[in-house]
């Protein structure tokens, strides 16, 4: 799996739908979009997770959300790396997106015309959560929206990725699909 996880309105559909159109580019590849949506009330926080998991699926937000958009203590840490586990079994890489900058995060949460399912401050602690995460090192990429290189295209201040670090990243995802699946990295 390829997995894009953070909070609403950080880009994850977008580098997720261009992962899509790269990845299937010569048919070699047959990756699909899939979103995790909110779960039902009856979500099996653990084993749930694992009829959900394909290699060729374009993941956006998987288990991490769990963290961000549910009551502490929804994913102990143990069971987080239990997941991770069986993710790595699949050949799955994991990249957080989020925004260093909370002040500018509410104001681009405040002017997005899509309504979303929770309010400000709740996105912005989701943010928060996510943000953490990716500074905590343990994941195969971050992507920070509110960095400013040069070469980014942006979009009223924030930084996405291009398709130049879009493509390193899937690289990164199907050569580890291939090795898992016997083939050579």
């Amino acid at each position: 799996m390829f997995i894009i996880e953070g909070s609403d309105c950080v880009g994850k559909t977008t580098v997720a739908e261009q992962v899509v159109k790269l990845t299937n580019i010569g048919g070699d590849f047959p990756a699909y979009y899939q979103h995790m949506t909110r779960p039902p009330e009856h979500f099996d926080f653990r084993f749930h997770y694992l009829d959900l998991m394909s290699k060729y699926a374009v993941m956006d937000r998987f288990h991490l959300g769990a963290l961000a958009y549910h009551p502490e203590g929804t994913l102990p840490s143990y069971v987080r790396k239990w997941v991770e586990a069986h993710l790595y079994l699949k050949g799955s890489i994991i990249i957080i997106m989020y925004c260093s900058n909370d002040l500018a995060y509410r104001k681009k949460l405040e002017e997005h015309t899509r309504k979303e399912m929770f309010d400000i401050d709740f996105l912005a602690n989701a943010n928060k959560i996510y943000t953490e995460l990716a500074l905590s090192g343990n994941y195969d990429f971050t992507w920070d929206i509110c960095h400013d290189p040069d070469f980014r295209w942006k979009d009223n201040g924030f930084c996405y990725p291009n398709v130049g670090d879009i493509s390193k990243w899937i690289m990164k995802w199907t050569n580890f699909i291939s090795v898992i699946d016997g083939g050579v990295s």
